[in-house]
Order: structure tokens, then C-alpha cells, then sequence
């Protein structure tokens, strides 16, 4: 299930609890993390990185809800090539909260926060209540009512 991860300077993080990739447990509320996170990312443009067009033409075809597919893959892959670091296709779970806060460990990059990030700084109204966005999937939304205890 989707998880809670206090971070030392930024506080409320959003975590996975296993990977999501082909191949991988793909636990349908992580999944739909992702795909909302990618969803909600739809609203940023292009970068001066010549990477970016790329990732934006990816996060473009991404459902917002429902199991893992060749379109979030699509937009994994894409997202790692922007960003450098690991291109192993897969998000994975933060291990180490202080790290997370730059995105980066031991090479590693976690997607997951700098996917919880832009959730936070593009649903300043709602973050962190996900469940309450139009285009939450119904276990993202299951799992951040449990986590609240509604």
C-alpha cells in the first residue's frame, strides 16, 4: 500500500511500498501513484534539456488510473533518461528519507520523490489528500483514506 514517509526538511512524503516496472509486484496503489503523479505533471512544459521533449510526449499518453502498462513504462523510461542516474525502468521504494529530499542516493534516483514534490507543488489545495483529485483511481484512493483514517 501506498505509505507515509517523513522526510527531515519537506515533512509529509508519499512512498511505495514495492517497485513498480515491468516485471515487478506492481501493487495497484503504487501504480496509480505513479500514474497520477505522471497525470498531475501533464500541466509542465518542456525544459531547455533536449530530454525533455521526450518525457513530455510520454507522460502525455499515461492513463491516470489503473494497473501497470506499456504506457507508464514508456514514461518511467523517460522520465529516468530526463532526470540521469538509474535507467533501470522501475520506481523504487525510498529507503533513506534524507537522500530522497534530493531525489538522489548512491546513484539511484527516486522518482517517487520527485514525483511526491511535484504532487505537492501542483495540488497545493488538496496534497496531501490524493483521494480527493477527480482522476485518483480507486485504490490510490482506498489506500490515502486508510492512511488518514477516513
Amino acid at each position: 500500500m501506498v505509505k507515509c514517509l517523513y522526510a527531515e526538511t519537506s515533512g509529509f512524503m508519499f512512498n511505495v511500498h514495492s517497485h513498480v516496472g515491468t516485471g515487478m509486484p506492481n501493487q495497484l496503489d503504487d501504480v496509480e501513484f505513479c500514474r497520477l503523479a505522471y497525470y498531475v505533471m501533464r500541466k509542465l512544459g518542456p525544459t531547455s534539456n533536449p530530454k525533455s521533449a521526450a518525457l513530455v510526449a510520454a507522460i502525455a499518453n499515461v492513463k491516470p488510473s489503473g494497473p501497470f502498462g506499456p504506457d507508464l513504462d514508456t514514461a518511467i523510461r523517460a522520465h529516468q533518461a530526463y532526470q540521469g542516474g538509474t535507467q533501470d525502468g522501475r520506481v523504487s521504494p525510498v529507503t533513506n528519507p534524507v537522500m530522497a529530499e534530493t531525489g538522489y542516493g548512491g546513484g539511484h534516483m527516486w522518482l517517487v520523490a520527485i514525483y511526491d514534490g511535484n504532487l505537492s507543488k501542483q495540488l497545493p489545495g488538496s496534497y496531501p489528500r490524493l483521494d480527493l483529485h477527480p482522476m485518483c483511481g480507486a485504490a490510490l484512493r482506498a489506500g490515502v483514506q486508510k492512511m488518514f483514517s477516513m
